[in-house]
């Protein structure tokens, strides 16, 4: 059975990072949120294989299993987002199934399911289209 915690990853850039996470079997954990200060490649949804390293940190060894998810890294249309139609659009990508993270004051990683990304990002880019005047 598994449960959510967080693990210190020491990825291949030099980068230790604490990832929420949820731990499986085999020394593996999927990733409950996207590595930020790292350049990994890992993101939100991966499951990844971890090698027990001093200190309570774990080394990054690689991805196992991809994501399920489509990942965008959004920046917040400042006109539309005090109008509502961006936080709009993160809701509704949450309601169907994906997952959104903030980061970086203004930026959004945005997850979606493969079934979701069109429709996600035709409305996004509607959104940011009508906040470039």
């Amino acid at each position: 059975m598994s449960a959510e915690t967080t693990t210190r990853i020491l990825f291949d850039d030099g980068v230790c990072e604490i990832v929420a996470s949820e731990r499986l079997e085999d020394g593996r954990v999927r990733l409950l949120a996207t590595p930020t200060a790292s350049t990994t490649a890992a993101r939100l949804g991966d499951v990844v294989a971890l090698e027990a390293i001093d200190g309570g940190v774990e080394r990054f060894k690689g991805i196992v299993e991809p994501s399920p998810y489509e990942t965008f890294s959004w920046r917040e249309p400042r006109a539309l987002a005090a109008a509502g139609a961006f936080e709009d659009l993160l809701r509704r990508v949450e309601e169907t199934g994906g997952r959104v993270e903030r980061a970086f004051g203004g930026i959004s990683l945005v997850h979606v399911t493969k079934e979701q990304e069109a429709e996600v990002v035709r409305r996004y880019e509607r959104i940011v289209a009508s906040d470039d005047r």
